[in-house]
C-alpha cells in the first residue's frame, strides 16, 4: 500500500509539472504582463520533481539497506547509532543528487557546493535530534509488538 501511495504521489507531482509547463507556454492576453513570474516559479517544476524523486528513491533504499545490515552486525543493539549513521548517509546522497540535478547549469559549481554543504549540515543536525524520537518509538514498538529475528532482516535487500 505504501509503495502505491508513493508512486501515485509521484505520478501526481509529474502530472502537475507537465500541466504547469503546458499552461506556461499557452498564449496570454495582451494586457497580461506576469508571464515571467509564472515561468520563474513554475518553469523548473518538472526538473525539480524528477531530480528530487530519483534522489529520494536512491537515498531511501540506501538508508534502509544500511540500517538493516547494521542491525545484523550490531546484533539488534544501538538503534540510535544505526539510525544516525544510516540517516546521515541517506541524507548526504539525497542532498548531493537532488541539488546537482536541480541546479546544475543554473548556478556556478561553487554555489552548488555551498548549498549542498549548508543543507547537509542542517539535515545532519536534524537527524541527530530526530534519532531521539525514533529511538523512543522503536523501544515502544518493541515492547508492544516484539522484535523481528535476524534471519528475517538478513533476507531483506532493496537491491534484489
Amino acid at each position: 500500500m505504501a509503495k502505491i501511495l508513493v508512486l501515485t504521489a509521484f505520478g501526481c507531482q509529474i502530472l502537475f509539472g507537465v500541466i504547469c509547463a503546458i499552461f506556461i507556454r499557452l498564449p496570454s492576453p495582451s494586457s497580461w504582463h506576469g508571464e515571467a513570474s509564472y515561468q520563474f516559479v513554475l518553469g523548473p517544476l518538472f526538473r525539480i520533481s524528477i531530480g528530487s524523486f530519483l534522489a529520494y528513491i536512491f537515498s531511501s533504499l540506501l538508508n534502509v539497506y544500511f540500517i538493516s545490515r547494521w542491525k545484523i552486525t550490531l546484533k539488534g543493539r544501538y538503534f540510535w547509532l544505526r539510525s544516525i549513521g544510516a540517516s546521515t548517509l541517506g541524507e548526504f546522497f539525497f542532498t548531493v543528487m537532488a541539488v546537482f540535478f536541480i541546479q546544475y547549469g543554473k548556478l556556478p559549481t561553487t554555489v552548488i557546493l555551498q548549498i549542498i554543504m549548508t543543507s547537509y549540515l542542517v539535515k545532519l543536525c536534524l537527524s541527530v535530534l530526530n534519532s531521539v524520537w525514533a529511538t523512543v518509538i522503536v523501544v515502544f514498538a518493541k515492547a508492544k509488538i516484539g522484535e523481528y529475528s535476524e534471519s528475517k532482516v538478513d533476507l531483506f535487500s532493496p537491491f534484489k
